[in-house]
Formats: C-alpha cells, structure tokens, sequence
C-alpha cells in the first residue's frame, strides 16, 4: 500500500490526518533526494529531540557560568557568546508535544511504500530493513506507472448530471483562472465543493491540482493552495491571510447557478 492510498482509506481514524497529509505532499516530490529529505526531517519532525539537546546543552552551560555570575562567556579569538535561555521553534515545525506521535503515525503511513525510504530509515532505526537507494527509485517508476493508468482527469471529479454542465464549468473556470494561482484557486475550489460540483477526497488533491494545471496552465504550489483549503472559511470574517466567506461566497452562487442551467 503506498502512503497516498493509506491516506485515503484510514483518514477519518488517523491521529493529525492534515499533519501527516500536509507531510507528505512536502515530501513526495523529494523522494529519491537523500540530502532533502533529512533536512526536512530535521527541520520539521524533531522538535522534542532538539528540545531535549537544547536543554542539556543550556544546563551545562548555564549551570557552569552561575558560579560566577554570568549569562554569557568568552571564546578562544575573544569575543562573547551569550547562553540564548529560550527554546525557538523553526518556521513550520510541529510542537515538541506533538513530534514524537506524528514520527510514529507517519511511519505508520509510508511502511509499506518503499519510495518513501529515505524517510523510513530516519523514522525506524532499524538498519536490518534499511531501504537503499535503488528500492526507493524503483518504487517511484513503478508508482509513477500506475498513476499514469489510472490518472483522474480534472472532468472526472467535476460533479454533474451531464457532459454540457461540466464544459460549461470548466469554459468558467477557464474565465476566472486566467493567469490567477494560490489563493484565487483556494476560492473557487471552496465553493465547488460547498456548491456540489465537485468531488475529491484530501488524499487526492495532488492529482486534482496536477489535472488543473493540464486545462489551467500555473494555478501555483500545492502547498500554497493546501494551506487555505484547510481554513474553516465559513467562520473567518476578518482573517488577514487565509480565506473568510465573502471571498468564497460569489462563487457559491455562481456554481450553483450553472449547475442547473
């Protein structure tokens, strides 16, 4: 079972679904990349490690500098370097109370697909069943070959009791999408689904973009659009960056107006 169909089937009993999704749309274009997956993994998936060596680092200093009354201390060329008594999380990193159990979740997640085995092996420690290199590329070119047969085109997840209301939606969409991306897409597919005329689960909003982008041309990153679709929109009202009704809303209307034309 690769990690997108795992999503798929067990969503709705999975600790931090939208963590792990989000995780692993970051990730899937990175895969066979060794050096940008550790990095990611340290950048974002260990913050109660860093936390623990943070701390016992800061003790032994700051322990030692107390007995003489000081916060900071004098290196070899001179200058000072100052003890920082506050742990920092980086941008985008989960919470030290939350880390350990997306860790174990999300190697629940890619165990069976051996193209994400750059991050199995930081995940479970376990050398014997190390996945190397040439597995993970091979897994990717198998995968990529299926979803080439079984690819959803953009019409087939557009909701609609015939084939004249669905070009219709798509003759709009090409209207409105123009040379639009990010947050001008995050609109429109929030009022699709709140108007019924279309369809997707969240393990599929990769392939949803990739058919959009077919028809659409640049309609921006997957992650840039994610972000937004997974803010409550209904009750936003005066939310600085992501969505709030009035901006879904028009479009609602107008959806649900071609819908029963």
């Amino acid at each position: 079972m690769t990690a997108k169909e795992y999503l798929t089937k067990y969503q709705k009993t999975m600790y931090c679904f939208d963590e792990i999704n989000l995780i692993i749309d970051d990730l899937y274009e990175m895969r066979p990349n060794k050096g940008m997956i550790e990095n990611y993994y340290e950048r974002i998936l260990r913050s109660d490690e860093r936390y623990e060596e943070w701390e016992n680092e800061y003790k032994k200093w700051s322990d030692a500098l107390a007995e003489y009354g000081q916060k900071e201390f004098q290196l070899i060329d001179g200058s000072i370097e100052y003890i920082d008594n506050g742990f920092k999380l980086n941008d985008g990193e989960f919470s030290i109370y939350d880390a350990e159990n997306i860790r174990v979740e999300l190697l629940r997640v890619i165990q069976e697909d051996k193209s994400f085995g750059h991050l199995f092996n930081l995940l479970s420690k376990d050398k014997d069943n190390f996945i190397t290199q040439q597995e993970i590329e091979k897994a990717i070119l198998e995968e990529e070959k299926t979803e080439k047969l079984t690819r959803k085109t953009f019409f087939d997840y557009l909701i609609a009791d015939n084939v004249e209301i669905k070009n219709a939606i798509i003759e709009k969409l090409k209207e409105i999408l123009r040379g639009k991306k990010g947050k001008q897409v995050a609109k429109v597919l929030c009022a699709m689904k709140e108007a019924g005329v279309i369809a997707y689960s969240d393990g599929e909003r990769k392939s949803l973009y990739a058919s959009m982008k077919v028809i659409f041309g640049n309609i921006g990153s997957d992650e840039s659009i994610n972000k937004l679709l997974r803010a409550d929109w209904k009750n936003n009202e005066n939310h600085k960056e992501g969505l709030i009704r009035s901006d879904v809303e028009p479009y609602v209307n107008l959806f649900k107006k071609i819908a029963v034309t």
